[in-house]
């Protein structure tokens, strides 16, 4: 007999690439501005602000002379425009997985985004508004993209291993930031097909085989799939719903969903989660620069250091939170435990690292990382909670939590900015330290007071379907 592959691994793998994709497309751009900006147009060259941490010296090694004249406020809605059109698209993304099957929901929304990743460089040159058009319709294209995933891991993973499958391939958020900024930096200072453009070339390139790859290998469940065995179909049905045609055009229970008290602890978990998140994400180069004195070169190799933390941990909890369901735990205690290791040692962290100065850098940065490795226990939390409670509508559920953590990925950089201005000293870093740590805290005792492990009963609404399913007699065995 030849050689045989797990249909649902490849699925596995090829998604955690797709998400690896959307991250690296969505924040290469921070390093090529960097290449792209004219020095000269920026406050990149002065002196630390800082007098605990100033030594003396200009911490930028170089000038740099890029072609574009762009001021800070020009480059921060460069930054913010990609998120403008990814807030559209998240509860649509959700709506048309279950419509019409998340792989070409997926697979298409990445297309756009690489496509338009690719006309990144031309846009830039021809004018600043179609820049920013450019990112808003890449937006729009990876919107879509994490909700159409929710639905499909519905249909791949098994109930007793789903942690594991998210885990996975939600890590891809980590190791596409990883592998983006080093390399974006590489490519920006060469000379391969001008620089600069080069970074969005080859991403864009790459977005685009994933593309044809996803469209050969994943199909949207295991019935659809041609090359699957038959003994991996059966236990994949045998564990879940099967979805039918007229199940994909059933009515969304939206009242239900807005009235129920555990969608709205995943909707506020997302958004506390998020916010800290994106702090670090877009925040923690500057602050690293502002407050710590670091120079170029050790800011981007430490700015890394949280996300590789993030990224193990990922990895490893999705394996944990599978094996203390199966250790007959419930759930709803699973997802608990799970959500207080994640959220409380972050905030505390936080709060230990907005004490931070020049004095005192390896903890300063050990606070950072353990801040976000703490906060990447959540993928075992919030993040697979939609899948518990409704297997069939968790796409439209991540749909609307993530457009709410969009939000707060919108205002972090806004916050920090109100803080800091004029004035980034460790104090008014410290502020927006208090403020994340505050809004962590609230967010996992809501989320942790009022989440469910079981599955509603409006999930079921219009279903005969579904009554038919093991994966009901799985929650009825953890009830006991």
């Amino acid at each position: 007999m030849g050689c045989y592959f797990s249909q649902r691994y490849i699925f596995a793998i090829m998604a955690h690439l797709g998400v690896l994709l959307t991250y690296a497309l969505r924040v290469n751009i921070s390093v090529a501005l960097v290449a792209m900006v004219s020095t000269n147009s920026t406050n990149s060259d002065k002196k630390s602000s800082n007098p605990e941490c100033h030594s003396g010296k200009n911490t930028t090694s170089s000038l740099n002379n890029g072609e574009f004249h762009w001021n800070e406020n020009d480059q921060g809605l460069i930054l913010a425009s990609f998120f403008y059109g990814y807030l559209l698209t998240q509860l649509p993304g959700g709506f048309l997985a279950n419509k019409f099957g998340g792989k070409y929901v997926f697979g298409f929304g990445m297309l756009v985004a690489s496509i338009f990743s690719l006309l990144t460089p031309i846009a830039a040159k021809t004018n600043f508004y179609l820049l920013i058009a450019a990112r808003v319709l890449m937006g729009i294209g990876e919107g879509v993209t994490l909700p159409a995933l929710h639905a499909l891991i519905s249909q791949w993973s098994p109930p007793a291993d789903r942690s594991k499958f998210v885990g996975y391939t939600f890590s891809g958020t980590n190791t596409g930031t990883i592998l983006s900024l080093p390399i974006s930096s590489l490519l920006a200072g060469s000379t391969f097909l001008g620089g600069w453009p080069s970074v969005f070339y080859v991403f864009g390139t790459l977005g685009i085989v994933w593309f044809f790859l996803w469209l050969f290998l994943v199909f949207n469940n295991p019935n659809e799939h041609p090359y699957i065995r038959e003994a991996e179909r059966n236990f994949l049905n045998k564990n879940q719903p099967v979805y039918s045609l007229e199940v994909k055009n059933m009515t969304v229970p939206w009242f239900s969903i807005f009235s129920s008290l555990h969608v709205w602890a995943i909707l506020i978990a997302h958004f506390s989660n998020n916010w800290v998140w994106y702090m670090v994400l877009t925040g923690l180069p500057k602050y690293f620069k502002d407050v710590l004195d670091f120079k170029l070169t050790e800011n981007g190799f430490l700015s890394a250091l949280p996300f590789i933390a993030a990224f193990i941990v990922s990895i490893f909890i999705g394996w944990f939170s599978d094996f203390i369901r199966k250790k007959k735990c419930t759930t709803t205690f699973t997802r608990r435990f799970i959500s207080a290791i994640g959220f409380y040692p972050s905030a505390v962290f936080l709060i230990l690292a907005s004490y931070s100065s020049c004095s005192n850098i390896a903890w300063s940065v050990s606070c950072m990382v353990l801040a976000t490795a703490f906060l990447a226990f959540n993928g075992s939390g919030y993040l697979v909670n939609h899948l518990d409670i409704s297997p069939r509508f968790g796409g439209i559920l991540m749909g609307l939590s993530n457009t709410l953590g969009t939000v707060a990925g919108c205002i972090t950089p806004s916050v920090t900015g109100y803080f800091t201005n004029g004035d980034p000293s460790s104090k008014n870093y410290r502020s927006v330290f208090f403020i994340a740590a505050a809004i962590c805290l609230f967010g996992g005792t809501f989320f942790i007071a009022f989440l469910s492990g079981e599955v509603q009963p409006w999930n079921n609404v219009n279903d005969e379907i579904y009554k038919n399913s093991r994966f009901l007699e799985e929650q009825e065995k953890e009830k006991k």
